[in-house]
């Protein structure tokens, strides 16, 4: 069995304890699994993630750290399996829920719902949920790695790397807090730094293409855009076929930015040929088509984004990528309102 000490040794502090931890071993060994495939951050480790952790909830439903980590598995799945993201929210949320019911102290739970609130830029619900975390658990390194990349969406970059810097004493080997550091100076404009930690995040790991779509933005803007476009292709070369991703659209956009429109146009059909027909509601699409000059085209994708929460929108609404549609008088009337529900 494995159980959380209890700070107060009362019945019913040892009843929390116990729905908190379970006592079934298979259970436990499914969640340490699918912590290390939450980690790897891409469609396909989330949703092995997934199907380990609902597979964990049938074998021991009262496992409160276990629904917990399954709603985190869930807020985060959004940013990279584009489906249907309010369902995929409203499942976290769901899962966050039980796990409250359970355990009212899973900080995980309130972590997730941060999550979710952020990434539909309701940014005052997702502070709450957040400091609620941290107060429940002060050593929970996503919730601190969270509220700053939060920070940071709002120009608060001070503020956003210190509290990445936290999240990193505490998982110092964590890629996925590294790269928070290199996303944090992409919000600021400091490409060059920004550069630098995507390239120590893949010199750690070659595979880890959250590092690498970082460091690509950040090379766009240190005019070396070729260099981009030859990482973006890499890495959608190496994704599952089939299926649209966040870098599809990033690799469109760099493409554009180096000057290569018909390779950025030949994206653009491959991503809509994916999608059934139609551009999927990307924000990254939207400032591909606006580098290409489709503007009328590229205000329609970003006005379906905004309005069907593109989970990637609220972080990089403020950096570069997007300040050509923000110079267009709609473009930037619609941006305006991205962190502002």
């Amino acid at each position: 069995a494995r159980r959380r000490a209890c700070d107060v040794c009362t019945p019913a502090a040892s009843a929390a304890a116990a729905r908190m931890e379970t006592t079934d071993p298979e259970a436990y060994a499914s969640f340490l699994q699918a912590q290390v495939l939450f980690n790897r951050r891409s469609a396909e480790s989330l949703t092995q993630a997934i199907a380990i952790l609902e597979g964990m909830s049938r074998r021991d439903p009262k496992f409160a750290r276990g629904q917990a980590l399954l709603a985190m598995a869930y807020a985060i799945s959004g940013n990279y399996i584009l489906d249907d993201t309010d369902r995929r929210y409203a499942t976290a949320r769901a899962a966050a829920a039980r796990a409250i019911a359970l355990d009212s102290p899973v900080a995980v739970s309130f972590a997730a719902i941060g999550w979710v609130r952020g990434a539909q830029g309701r940014m005052t619900e997702a502070d709450r949920a957040l400091e609620r975390a941290l107060a429940l658990e002060p050593s929970l390194a996503t919730a601190w790695g969270w509220h700053g990349l939060h920070s940071a969406w709002r120009g608060r970059y001070a503020e956003g790397h210190r509290l990445v810097a936290r999240a990193q004493a505490l998982e110092p080997a964590s890629l996925v807090v590294r790269t928070w550091d290199s996303q944090v100076y992409l919000y600021a404009r400091d490409h060059r730094a920004a550069d630098s930690v995507a390239s120590v995040v893949v010199g750690l790991d070659s595979s880890f293409t959250l590092g690498w779509s970082a460091k690509a933005e950040a090379l766009v803007e240190l005019g070396r855009a070729p260099e981009a476009v030859a990482i973006m292709r890499r890495r959608v070369d190496l994704l599952p076929e089939g299926k649209v991703t966040e870098y599809h659209g990033i690799l469109a956009y760099v493409l554009a930015r180096a000057g290569d429109a018909s390779g950025a146009r030949e994206v653009l059909d491959r991503i809509r040929r994916l999608a059934g027909g139609g551009f999927p509601p990307l924000g990254s699409v939207a400032v591909a088509l606006f580098a290409l000059g489709e503007r009328d085209a590229a205000l329609d994708v970003l006005a379906r984004a905004i309005d069907r929460h593109d989970p990637w929108l609220p972080g990089f609404v403020g950096t570069a990528r997007y300040d050509r549609l923000r110079g267009d008088p709609r473009g930037g009337a619609l941006l305006a309102t991205v962190l502002a529900r």
